[in-house]
């Protein structure tokens, strides 16, 4: 599609909600702006405006040369790694076969990156690269053919160069892979190939790295070795003469012949396949500049004659790998590199600034008294937001004992933290914290964590004193009168391995979770005992209670398990991908999330018996869970790895459904009234079972209410939205259920 209007704010979401359920998100990325996956690719399209590609699947754009980032597009557990574009409108992303399960996923632009549409190109579900010739035609690397061309369209491809391949047991593998193709004038094309598979076991003893040319614009190709034994997968060509090659080692190889011969330039014995050179690039005349998978920067400024090498991220992250290097002109460049940090150089990469967000880093904990006021443990330090979460300021940093462990605060106000050793108190919403006399004889390993069930009752709990063999004994203290006095009570077990989270659904009855086992209290904490065990490929790892029957637990091998007995048994349901739930959370015997690694999200509306999977933006572990409820709202907060922090808000009240019939087709009947004040009808046809979803939006995409979100039976359904809390303007009704998708749009007037 080659839209090459500028579409208003209505337009634009109307034309979205068109597409499938996967380009909206029930969530907002609070922060960081620029999530804490890897940056993979850098596009610059003009003067100001940059678009990145990462590993958690996003793609963001900056109109300011990186100082500030909106999310454009985001593909759940992809990982974008390369963005082509072919002018300042139109281009591609990319993101190879990732998970199992997944497809190779191409997606285009034509309006400079605002929005994407996903391109069916065939089967080319084991590429690794692609090169746009145009909007209608494409390169791609794939293993084991070598390079295809699209044959006029993106669904028909045919090899233009074969990659050579030997016999490997009982298969027929690649040589190896081609890494990069790039422009050498017009209908010249290189092509940056390597047999490094074939060298290694012993079926070549000449050049790992070649150079492919093309005069014809890909059609096909002519070999120029590059007679080096080392891997280089990265180069540049500046001219049609002159050009670089990066590989392991720091290895930097130069042409002055277009490829015919080549010189080695640098090469630094100490750094191996870690210290491979990710990018080249040549901002100035002799200025080159390489940046390395093991964060260094290596610059010459004599056409590669001599190398200086330095690593710019010493003074902020030992660990650091670059990704990607990238000039606007000859002076202002931009570096990017793991977990969402992007550098920027205003003298041709003599000096280099950090432009990305402040913190990073593993949360262990988040927890929102309200709309606004939150509270987060990172790397032991406590940080408060009186904004939501999209900002965060240090609130306290204990330098001692390992830092802040727990915060349970009890209102906006009152609250409580642990060390390993010591309990807190705040009055004052965390300006000051006090430490409380010594309620604990001895923590002498571990962690002590604390929960409130309300501003009198509290445990602090975790707490443990070593015994002989190396073994612990483990005490809750508890409290009755807001802290004043604690009483100590061990727990009827020798040795228990940590848990973090322990529910109170009454001010008597609680839970936690550890080493599989499911333990409960009926008397505040002060006996335990077990009331569910593990079995042999179903241990349990997370969970929640909402009373003292209905619980939620996540089992070993994909399964979330859900009781109505108190924990006593438990009915198993499938989540969409075997993964590790981390937390769980329900609002009320319906709604639920859960997060884990690879930032899954799984929710549920029907009490745990289905669950689907919602977008997370990012790769990385989601940890845990804060939730309110705000008039007929519940409103939640995840965080976890990289400090990535998203926010909801879901209407649970003021729907009611009723089947009127049989359907003969998927339908979805516009609302009656239309215009309304504060309720309207919403009708719609199912002629078969079906997860259906049916979801109310503003004009700028935010989920306002969700009125269907579940398996539904064929029939003819009536649903009618209160929409009193809401204010007056357009709102768009989505449903979907299966391959069908219809959306209506609704007028509130106040």
């Amino acid at each position: 599609m080659n839209r090459k209007v500028i579409l208003s704010n209505f337009m634009y979401v109307f034309i979205l909600l068109q597409f499938p359920s996967y380009v909206f998100s029930q969530w907002t990325r609070l922060y960081p702006t620029l999530g804490r996956d890897n940056i993979t690719d850098i596009i610059y399209l003009n003067q100001n405006k940059i678009v990145i590609g990462t590993s958690g699947g996003n793609i963001y754009s900056s109109i300011n040369k990186g100082n500030s980032w909106k999310l454009k597009y985001s593909l759940s557990r992809d990982n974008i790694n390369q963005i082509a574009f072919l002018d300042s409108m139109n281009g591609f992303a990319f993101a190879p076969y990732n998970f199992i399960g997944d497809q190779t996923t191409l997606i285009s632009t034509s309006n400079g990156g605002e929005y994407w549409n996903i391109v069916g190109a065939g089967n080319i579900n084991t590429a690794s690269m692609i090169f746009p010739l145009s909007m209608n035609e494409l390169l791609v690397a794939k293993s084991p053919d070598g390079i295809l061309k699209s044959s006029g369209s993106l669904t028909t491809f045919q090899t233009v160069y074969k990659m050579p391949q030997y016999f490997n047991t009982d298969i027929f593998a690649p040589y190896g892979s081609i890494t990069e193709i790039h422009h050498g004038g017009k209908n010249t094309l290189y092509a940056l190939g390597n047999s490094s598979a074939a060298y290694k076991n012993r079926i070549i003893n000449d050049s790992v790295t070649y150079i492919l040319k093309s005069i014809n614009n890909g059609s096909a190709w002519d070999t120029l070795w590059a007679g080096s034994k080392l891997s280089h997968t990265t180069f540049l060509f500046k001219d049609s003469l002159n050009g670089w090659l990066g590989g392991e080692y720091h290895s930097v190889l130069r042409t002055s012949n277009g490829g015919i011969s080549w010189q080695q330039q640098y090469f630094d014995s100490l750094r191996p396949y870690v210290g491979k050179i990710v990018a080249i690039a040549s901002p100035a005349y002799k200025v080159v500049i390489a940046v390395t998978y093991d964060g260094f920067l290596l610059r010459s400024t004599d056409g590669g004659v001599n190398w200086k090498s330095s690593r710019p991220m010493d003074n902020f992250n030992n660990n650091f790998n670059f990704t990607k290097i990238a000039f606007l002109d000859s002076t202002f460049g931009i570096a990017s590199g793991s977990r969402g940090i992007l550098l920027q150089t205003t003298d041709v990469g003599l000096t280099w600034t950090r432009i990305d967000s402040l913190y990073d880093g593993w949360v262990n904990k988040i927890q929102f008294v309200s709309s606004n006021i939150g509270w987060i443990i990172s790397s032991g330090k406590l940080f408060k937001s009186i904004n939501g979460g999209v900002d965060w300021n240090l609130q306290l940093s204990i330098d001692s004992n390992y830092g802040v462990k727990d915060i349970c605060m009890i209102d906006s106000l009152l609250g409580w933290a642990t060390t390993i050793s010591k309990l807190l108190k705040t009055t004052n919403g965390g300006s000051t914290w006090t430490e409380q006399p010594q309620v604990v004889k001895n923590n002498d390993f571990g962690d002590m964590h604390i929960i409130f069930y309300n501003s009198q009752v509290g445990v602090l709990f975790e707490v443990r004193e070593r015994i002989p063999q190396s073994q612990f004994s483990v005490y809750n203290y508890v409290t009755t009168n807001g802290g004043a006095t604690w009483g100590e009570y061990k727990l009827n077990k020798e040795f228990i391995s940590s848990f973090t989270k322990t529910i109170f659904t009454e001010s008597s009855n609680g839970y936690f979770l550890a080493q599989g086992d499911l333990w409960q209290t009926k008397d505040t904490a002060k006996t335990w005992s077990i009331i569910y065990q593990q079995t042999p490929g179903a241990q349990g790892y997370s969970f929640d209670f909402i009373d003292s029957l209905r619980g939620w637990m996540h089992f070993w091998a994909g399964n979330i398990g859900k009781t109505t007995d108190g924990g006593k048994t438990w009915k198993l349901s499938p989540i969409p991908y075997m993964n590790q739930v981390l937390d769980i959370k329900f609002v009320d015997k319906n709604h639920g999330i859960a997060i884990g690694y690879e930032g899954s999200i799984f929710a549920t509306s029907d009490g745990g018996e289905t669950w689907f999977n919602e977008q997370s933006y990012t790769n990385l572990p989601y940890t845990t869970i804060s939730m309110i409820m705000s008039g007929t709202a519940a409103e939640y907060w995840i965080a976890g790895d990289g400090w990535n922090i998203l926010h909801k808000k879901v209407i649970l009240v003021n729907v009611k459904s009723e089947e009127t019939g049989i359907a003969q087709s998927f339908s979805l009947s516009q609302n009656f009234p239309n215009p309304f004040n504060p309720t309207t009808t919403i009708s719609y046809q199912l002629p078969a079972n079906n997860f259906t979803t049916l979801k109310v939006y503003d004009v700028l995409g935010r989920e306002a209410a969700v009125l269907v979100n579940e398996m539904k039976n064929a029939g003819i359904y009536s649903m009618q939205w209160n929409a009193s809390q809401f204010a007056s303007g357009v709102y768009f009704a989505k449903m979907t259920a299966g391959s069908f998708s219809s959306t209506k749009k609704l007028l509130l007037m106040k």
